[in-house]
């Protein structure tokens, strides 16, 4: 029967019918049903072209209207499961893995405890991370300042840019800020490594990176555990930059000489507000100052 389809359309193509067999023809099923493509060439004399192709072209239209699809959204599910799988399992290791971190912004202070219930206060703008594993990896990365008290019997290493200090069941506070480094412990010893240089301190001891030694100091707590600071002689620099970190200003002194060399004793309160704290300070170090915005110019 197919075959007799295609002879059909093949003789139709060559002009083999007679008139009264081409008028049949186009009133066939076969001929509606392939119109178009048979109208395409009725009329083409003079044009070549393969004949046979259409031929299997037709053919090829009707097996491909045989064919099941089958949609491409079906075909994808499998794989959507798959990645939903993989980008679960992704999530919950990165989460797993994401160290534990706590950091203050500027005029704030925090106190946590760590896995092993130590305890943490950590000053201003200052940040701490750690591994989840705990047990595994008792590292801590710190930068700023911070002051620990460790719980009997426990053990970890506390990294900063400047030095690493390594503590067992004791009490000390560490300050890392501007490649100013220091170590003050008040119970117990740790161990500070700075420039490959181990140093033991025991209670009071206190290193400095800037004297790069150990010196005593007698006090029970960082000062600023109580929200107070406190300077004996330091370095004019070190208190600007200490009132930067709870005031949220900046100073300007136009690296004047005689100003950045003084050194002040004295102390403020973190409830002060800004105007009483320079008040104080410039009339000791006899010094004008004037605010503009966020920065502080101090001037002789």
């Amino acid at each position: 029967m197919e075959e007799n389809k295609k002879i059909n359309i093949h003789k139709f193509l060559n002009n083999e019918m007679s008139s009264n067999e081409a008028e049949l023809f186009k009133k066939s099923e076969e001929y509606q049903k392939h119109k178009t493509v048979i109208e395409l060439f009725e009329d083409s004399e003079g044009i070549a072209f393969d004949k046979e192709k259409v031929l299997n072209n037709i053919n090829n239209q009707k097996n491909i209207k045989n064919k099941k699809v089958i949609p491409l959204y079906k075909k994808w599910i499998p794989v959507s499961i798959a990645a939903s799988i993989l980008i679960c399992f992704s999530l919950f290791y990165y989460v797993s893995l994401k160290p534990t971190a706590y950091n203050t912004d500027i005029g704030e202070s925090i106190e946590f405890s760590l896995p092993d219930q130590s305890l943490v206060w950590l000053n201003a703008k200052s940040e701490i991370t750690h591994n989840k594993d705990w047990e595994n990896s008792r590292d801590i990365t710190l930068s700023g300042e911070a002051y620990f008290e460790v719980a009997k019997g426990k053990t970890f290493t506390v990294k900063t840019p400047e030095g690493i200090v390594t503590v067992l069941g004791t009490k000390f506070n560490v300050k890392q800020r501007d490649h100013f480094f220091e170590v003050h412990c008040f119970e117990g010893s740790v161990s500070v490594n700075y420039n490959n240089t181990l140093t033991v301190l025991k209670a009071s001891d206190v290193f400095s990176s800037e004297e790069n030694k150990k010196q005593i100091k007698h006090i029970n707590k960082p000062n600023w555990i109580n929200k107070e600071s406190v300077f004996n002689n330091t370095n004019l620099n070190e208190v600007l930059a200490d009132i930067s970190l709870h005031y949220n200003v900046t100073f300007n002194t136009d690296q004047n000489s005689e100003i950045v060399l003084l050194k002040y004793t004295g102390s403020y309160n973190y409830s002060d507000d800004l105007e009483t704290v320079l008040k104080v300070l410039c009339k000791s170090l006899n010094l004008n100052y004037s605010i503009e915005n966020n920065t502080v110019f101090l001037s002789k």
